[in-house]
């Protein structure tokens, strides 16, 4: 019985996969790749796990999640240098320790899924529209809430001059959007 609901709350194996390439897009757009082209597809790969899953908020949210684990473990490895090296951690509580930070920081390109879904419940094909703004603001919760906005997708956008000189007017939010 537990089963069938934990099960009705997972993806489908093809969203989750999709949600998984698009966190891996999204770790080449930022350094040490600096692939900073990638972030303008990266999501897409989401976005269509997303609309798969539409008819499950749950479902969308744990896609969302499971892209934001992804991304946030694969770009913020450098977190655990310092513990490793000069504290003398243990390697894997070291890596352990980061994906719990990273799994409750996913959290939030989580509840962009579950936003986003609903919207195409509502607004159909028409709710892309409205994606950009529901990742600025999930984005910008992320910093409200944590102090911390590491990984915004507009730093991806660091060798980018067109874009990065977007910053100077509307800050990295202008450069996510």
């Amino acid at each position: 019985m537990k089963l069938r609901r934990i099960a009705s709350i997972l993806p489908g194996l093809k969203s989750a996969l999709l949600a998984v390439l698009a966190g891996i897009l999204l770790i080449l757009a930022f350094p040490d790749f600096d692939l900073w082209f990638l972030a303008w597809v990266a999501l897409v790969p989401l976005l269509i796990a997303i609309d798969r899953e539409k008819e499950s908020t749950a479902r969308s949210f744990f896609c969302g999640w499971l892209f934001g684990f992804v991304f946030f473990t694969g770009s913020c490895w450098w977190l655990t240098y310092a513990p490793i090296h000069y504290a003398g951690f243990p390697i894997v509580l070291t890596y352990f320790l980061l994906c719990i930070v990273t799994a409750i920081v996913a959290v939030f390109p989580g509840l962009f899924g579950a936003i986003t879904s609903a919207l195409l419940k509502r607004f159909g094909s028409w709710a892309f529209f409205a994606a950009p703004f529901v990742w600025v603001a999930t984005e910008f919760a992320r910093y409200w809430t944590t102090g911390n906005d590491w990984n915004a997708i507009g730093y991806s956008q660091f060798s980018n001059d067109k874009v990065a000189g977007l910053a100077s007017i509307g800050g990295i939010a202008l450069c996510s959007f």
